[in-house]
């Protein structure tokens, strides 16, 4: 996992015209791992973890759309009033009204750990966080960081277990409990950060693969199946190869991966690739800045919005 320290830099897409806005840095935000961003009640958020070392906590901050003025970054409170910790990169969604996130609390333990937020009525405010347990009140526990999206009702949480290989889990927001923690078939590897999201009546998943190709799967919730896991090519039939810290959304009709191309933990370039009509883009370049491993992406007034690590 990457633990240089690195400043949270922010860009834009807009479609139409087609580009990559100016990078800004989100003010006082910094982290060595990547962060996490969502569109919640007409504002972005972004959440990551700071810089404190073995005691690092979560933290989070927010902007408007128009125009973009993030808040001045600060750490997540629980419903005590306690700072939360939080080891690598933290997951977040929103469903029904709230906004949900999953993460570690020490990079000694495996466990996953989750809270629920809503700007107001009874619930306002962050519960206290709790071991994520599934149906069998068994601690759900992963080597890397958890992604999480809303798909056909349910909270879908996508992660790997201790061996590196793919599961998931659901959460049922009515009903307020989790599934069972199933294998993706195949027992599909993975050694780097995950992505998911859902798109056309599907859950998409893009991870890394042994020959450090990028892959996909997706599962058919009217099915109950997952697909066969498969290289990403492009339309040229190229695989795209080291492609690290994948983030992924819908944004104008289309699927957007976003990924920074270079070592594990040195400098690279940005590039996405974008799915449509049942194939992938050419690769294109990103904000023509260099990066750090780490970012997250998401859809919010119009733009698809990209925090990375600078």
């Amino acid at each position: 996992m990457t633990t240089k320290a690195a400043k949270l830099r922010y860009t834009s897409y807009d479609n139409n015209p087609k580009g990559w806005t100016p990078t800004s840095e989100v003010p006082g935000a910094e982290s060595s791992f990547a962060p996490a961003v969502e569109a919640y009640k007409d504002l972005l958020y972004c959440f990551h973890q700071d810089m404190a070392g073995s005691s690092s906590t979560l933290w989070w901050t927010h902007t408007a759309a128009d125009p973009v003025k993030w808040r001045d970054d600060e750490p997540v409170h629980d419903a005590d009033g306690r700072t939360v910790p939080c080891a690598g990169a933290p997951a977040v969604t929103h469903a029904n009204d709230f906004l949900y996130c999953v993460n570690h609390r020490s990079s000694k333990d495996a466990s996953l750990w989750w809270s629920r937020y809503n700007t107001e009525g009874e619930e306002a405010g962050w519960r206290n966080w709790q071991a994520l347990e599934d149906s069998e009140h068994s601690i759900v526990r992963s080597s890397l960081p958890p992604e999480l999206t809303v798909y056909d009702g349910l909270v879908y949480c996508v992660h790997d277990d201790e061996n590196g290989r793919l599961k998931w889990i659901t959460y049922d927001t009515h009903a307020g409990t989790w599934g069972e923690d199933r294998p993706i078939p195949g027992g599909i590897p993975v050694k780097r950060a995950l992505a998911v999201e859902r798109y056309k009546g599907l859950l998409y998943c893009l991870h890394d693969g042994a020959d450090d190709c990028l892959y996909w799967i997706t599962y058919d919730s009217k099915t109950g199946e997952w697909s066969q896991d498969q290289r990403v090519k492009d339309v040229h039939d190229r695989p795209v190869k080291d492609a690290r810290t994948p983030g992924l959304s819908r944004y104008n009709d289309g699927l957007y991966c976003v990924y920074h191309r270079g070592p594990d933990s040195g400098r690279g370039k940005l590039h996405w690739i974008k799915f449509l009509d049942g194939r992938w883009s050419t690769e294109q370049p990103g904000p023509s800045t260099q990066s750090a491993p780490g970012l997250d992406t998401a859809p919010y007034s119009g733009l698809l919005h990209l925090v990375y690590r600078g």
